[in-house]
């Protein structure tokens, strides 16, 4: 299965599903080294787009052997889900083995916070995230290596 390549900045954040849908969780490789996963989330996302996006990561990361960095862009997000938490806490709280560090374009003070409290907590200290202005400067700290290993 060929998985999509992060185009430039400028890509289009939205993309079709095979159905011809658009989506607003998206899913593709950093560069062809394979060394992130990048999740672009945009408008008001939904838990079914998350998930779908969920399960074509898992395949991603089955086509490498070494550890990858997940990166958000949230940028162009407007709203999380009512049910964030509950969610987060159900379904992903427990990130692949195959995941190295969790970093994030775009968040804003507010969901800062909300991130950085929600991942206090005891059973979610391993989700806490390195925050970035811009895409370029999240992938180019990836690629420098930079960061803590869990």
């Amino acid at each position: 299965m060929a998985f999509p390549l992060l185009r430039t900045q400028a890509f289009a954040a939205i993309e079709p599903n095979e159905r011809g849908e658009l989506m607003s969780v998206y899913v593709q490789w950093d560069s062809a080294e394979r060394r992130a996963v990048v999740w672009t989330l945009t408008g008001r996302w939904s838990w079914n787009e998350f998930q779908a996006a969920w399960e074509m990561m898992k395949a991603m990361l089955e086509s490498v052997e070494h550890k990858v960095d997940f990166i958000y862009d949230v940028r162009h997000m407007s709203m999380l889900p009512a049910d964030t938490i509950t969610r987060l806490k159900g379904s992903y709280l427990n990130a692949p083995a195959k995941v190295e560090q969790l970093l994030a374009v775009g968040v804003d003070a507010n969901l800062q916070l909300f991130w950085n409290t929600f991942t206090d907590l005891p059973y979610a200290n391993h989700l806490k995230m390195t925050y970035f202005d811009s895409l370029e400067d999240a992938i180019a700290y990836v690629q420098a290596g930079k960061g803590n290993t869990r």
